[in-house]
C-alpha cells in the first residue's frame, strides 16, 4: 500500500477489539467473518489499492467509516476490519462512479457485499458528503500527516490554506466557522436572485426609454 495508507491502517488496527466484546449487535453481525482472515489488514488494503488507487475515494472512504462507526456501535475487531474497510472502499467508489468490478482476491462472494453495502449506505444516511473538518479529523491521529494525504483532504474541500504541522491544523480547524444551513444558502440564493431581478427589469426600462 502506498506510504500515506500505512499510518491510516496502523490506527486502525491498533483500536481493534476483543471478538467477545459485549457491544456487538445485529448490524455488527453482518461484517463478521467466519474465520479470522489468513491476511493482514495491510495485505487485503493493498489488493483494495490496486482496484482503487484514487486518493480520493480513501481518504472519503476512512471518514464516512468512522461516521459508520460512530452511528452504529460497530466494533472493529480481527473479525469486522476488512469486511468493514471492503465496504467503505467499494460504497464510495461506486459513489464516485469508479467501476467496481468484484475481484476474487477480497473474498467475498457479491450477494454478502451487496448486503454489507446496503446495510453501510443505510446507517451513514445514505450521505457521502465529507468536509474539511471530517477530512482533517481523520487525519489528526497521525504526527506527521503526509504532503499526499493532506492533498486528498483538500481535494475534497475548497480550502486551500496549507497545512504544515499537527497542531496548526487543529487549531485551524477550531477557528473554521461552521457551515451555514441549507435554509440559510437557500434564502442568500433567493436574495441575490431578486437583485438581479431588479437590476435587469431597470436596465430595461432605461434602454426603452432612450
Amino acid at each position: 500500500v502506498p506510504g500515506w495508507l500505512r499510518p491510516a491502517l496502523v490506527n486502525l488496527v491498533m483500536r481493534c477489539e476483543n471478538d467477545e466484546t459485549e457491544a456487538r449487535n445485529v448490524v455488527q453481525e453482518d461484517f463478521e467473518c467466519v474465520d479470522e482472515p489468513d491476511v493482514t489488514v495491510g495485505e487485503y488494503a493493498g489488493c483494495l489499492h490496486a482496484s482503487f488507487p484514487r486518493l480520493m475515494c480513501w481518504v472519503r472512504a476512512l471518514v464516512l467509516l468512522e461516521k459508520f462507526l460512530k452511528n452504529t456501535g460497530v466494533q472493529l475487531t480481527k473479525f469486522t476490519i476488512h469486511r468493514l474497510l471492503l465496504t467503505a472502499v467499494v460504497s464510495t467508489a461506486r459513489h464516485l462512479e469508479i467501476p467496481c468490478d468484484i475481484d476474487p482476491s477480497w473474498g467475498i462472494e457479491p450477494e454478502d457485499l451487496y448486503s454489507m453495502e446496503y446495510t453501510f449506505q443505510k446507517h451513514i444516511d445514505n450521505d457521502y458528503r465529507v468536509t474539511i473538518h471530517s477530512c482533517l479529523e481523520s487525519l489528526l491521529p497521525f504526527a506527521n500527516p503526509t504532503p499526499e494525504a493532506v492533498m486528498a483532504a483538500k481535494l475534497l474541500s475548497p480550502e486551500r490554506t496549507p497545512l504544515p504541522t499537527q497542531q496548526r491544523v487543529a487549531n485551524w480547524v477550531m477557528a473554521l466557522p461552521k457551515p451555514s444551513s441549507t435554509h440559510a444558502i437557500t434564502q442568500n440564493l433567493k436574495n441575490k436572485l431578486s437583485k438581479i431581478k431588479e437590476r435587469s427589469k431597470e436596465l430595461f426600462q432605461r434602454a426603452a426609454r432612450n
